[in-house]
């Protein structure tokens, strides 16, 4: 399918087995980096999208591990999309993700460009 694409909307969750098997139970880490990784190689522009869940993925160390991923992966101009978590569905106990937490990712993300 790679000579039809032009872009694929990507989701790295988490950078951690334990979240994909708690939250997405379907996938793996090396799974997911690997489907992402291979499109990047095929020419097919990839965009990167992260919604940081409070409690689960908004660590500092965890949003510069993908950040890191990547840029070394994807390479520096690759864009990251942060977005803001809201409550919904089997996660409507988890609050909001507050806006410094996406700031700070933001400004993780520039640090490495």
């Amino acid at each position: 399918m790679a000579p039809y694409l032009d872009v694929l909307g990507s989701d790295v969750k988490s950078m951690s087995d334990a979240f994909y098997i708690d939250i997405c139970p379907v996938s793996t880490v090396d799974q997911v980096l690997g489907s992402i990784k291979k499109a990047h190689e095929l020419g097919i522009h990839v965009e990167t999208r992260t919604n940081v869940i409070p409690g689960k993925n908004d660590t500092p160390e965890e949003l510069q591990k993908i950040a890191e991923w990547i840029k070394d992966n994807l390479g520096e101009d690759s864009p990251w999309h942060v977005t803001k978590f809201f409550p919904a569905y089997q996660l409507s106990h988890v609050p909001e993700t507050p806006n410094a937490i996406i700031d700070q990712a933001a400004a993780t993300g520039k640090k490495l460009a």
